[in-house]
């Protein structure tokens, strides 16, 4: 936890539990695509709401504050609700394809998909799962995929396409079941940060330094 101020009023920024951390990556998601398309109206609007639900301060008085408190009190909610590095979260590689989207797909979905397979397993109540640590949570989530692709690939042996025929040696060669990315031994990619310019009125008038690490005057 962690103590800001936004118009002379103190808050208090949280980790926040699982069900509540959802619908704040989903918000970072859109953030993410207004800043792409240069939509800047649209980036401070919901920039403004994801603070206001996250802190549960008034929205109007999210949006008077000036605006580097509002990148401030940003910034330091999403540095205390990163996850924690294990295999599952961590980028090694382009994806072998981009996901196609699902005709079952709707808002929210994320939730109702965690909450199903976290009760599935261990049989929680929708409070137990929505309270969770988030880290807690993912680490749990990689036990489940993990068991289950075990489990795929017991049953895949068991099957004759794991066994093709091969021309050239006349013998027929146990093929493994592929495994997901994250689950393959591979060298990790440092991918680099994502750099966010913003415009002059809302960087704080003083000594600023720059992603270059040089120290300019603000005036």
């Amino acid at each position: 936890m962690a103590d800001l101020y936004l118009n002379g009023t103190q808050y208090s920024a949280v980790r926040l539990k699982l069900r509540q951390w959802l619908l704040f990556e989903k918000a970072q998601v859109n953030i993410k695509k207004l800043i792409e398309n240069k939509q800047t109206d649209e980036y401070a609007n919901a920039l403004c709401l994801l603070v206001s639900n996250t802190l549960g301060a008034p929205l109007n008085q999210v949006q008077d504050a000036p605006w580097y408190d509002v990148v401030s009190a940003y910034g330091l909610i999403n540095e205390l609700n990163q996850v924690r590095g294990i295999p599952l979260t961590k980028q090694t590689g382009p994806p072998d394809s981009k996901e196609p989207e699902i005709p079952w797909e709707y808002s929210g979905r994320e939730w109702y998909w965690w909450l199903h397979t976290l009760s599935k397993e261990y049989g929680w109540l929708p409070g137990q799962v929505e309270e969770l640590d988030i880290d807690d949570a993912i680490s749990l989530l990689q036990e489940i995929l993990v068991d289950e692709q075990i489990n795929r690939e017991w049953q895949w042996s068991l099957t004759e396409l794991a066994y093709p025929y091969n021309e050239t040696t006349k013998k027929h060669v146990f093929k493994a079941l592929k495994r997901p990315e994250w689950m393959r031994d591979q060298p990790q990619v440092i991918l680099p940060g994502l750099k966010l310019k913003f415009p002059k009125f809302m960087i704080p008038v003083g000594r600023v330094i720059g992603e270059d690490e040089n120290e300019r005057l603000v005036s």
